[in-house]
């Protein structure tokens, strides 16, 4: 699907994203995904406005949650990155109780809001999914998050005047939970509550 995103402000109603499509199967994707967002109600995805149709296609319109998703938000220290995985991973849970499966779980569809993390981009065709499949795009979210290059833990020093604690086991951690998230086989992933209390 090749679609636009473009911010529009006026109104009275605060800033909104208006997702336009290129192409027809675009359009299709882009009325699928809006009688989806219409349907839910949840802090941790982006509130539907309307559907606009118009001459050269539909427009979604959502709230406007900002510039920022986890694909561009920059270096994350490690406490930060496990905190916004688990909103991530909570809302997906919940979505997940609702019969709801998001579908697209990828970095930019993570829009960030402080320490809070704002799902977009739903699948228009939900037909054929399952909750590991959700689980599998929050683990490849995390890992994308986390630094690849961990040194490894260096040889402690045996003067304990000297010793500087390593601060790697929580990213190691992090990767250990990213590894099981995205298992080869679906059924040895966590659900997506219990990878958010983890």
């Amino acid at each position: 699907m090749s679609a636009h995103v473009s911010v529009e402000t006026g109104g009275g109603r605060g800033p909104l994203a208006c997702k336009r499509a290129s192409d027809e199967p675009g359009a299709t994707a882009i009325r699928a995904e809006a009688e989806r967002l219409a349907a839910i109600e949840h802090p941790g995805v982006v509130r539907f406005v309307e559907l606009r149709e118009a001459g050269d296609g539909p427009t979604l319109v959502t709230e406007y949650v900002g510039p920022r998703s986890l694909e561009t938000i920059g270096p994350l220290t490690t406490e930060r990155a496990a905190r916004l995985v688990a909103d991530l991973a909570a809302t997906i849970a919940d979505l997940h109780a609702l019969g709801i499966m998001h579908g697209a779980v990828i970095p930019e569809h993570a829009l960030v809001a402080g320490d809070r993390v704002v799902l977009c981009g739903l699948a228009p065709d939900p037909d054929g999914l399952a909750a590991p499949d959700d689980v599998l795009g929050i683990g490849l979210t995390l890992r994308a998050l986390l630094d690849p290059d961990l040194e490894e833990e260096p040889i402690p020093d045996r003067r304990p005047w000297r010793r500087v604690p390593w601060q790697g086991y929580r990213q190691r951690a992090l990767l250990t939970l990213a590894d099981q998230a995205t298992d080869d086989d679906p059924g040895r992933r966590p659900a997506a509550r219990g990878l958010a209390a983890t």
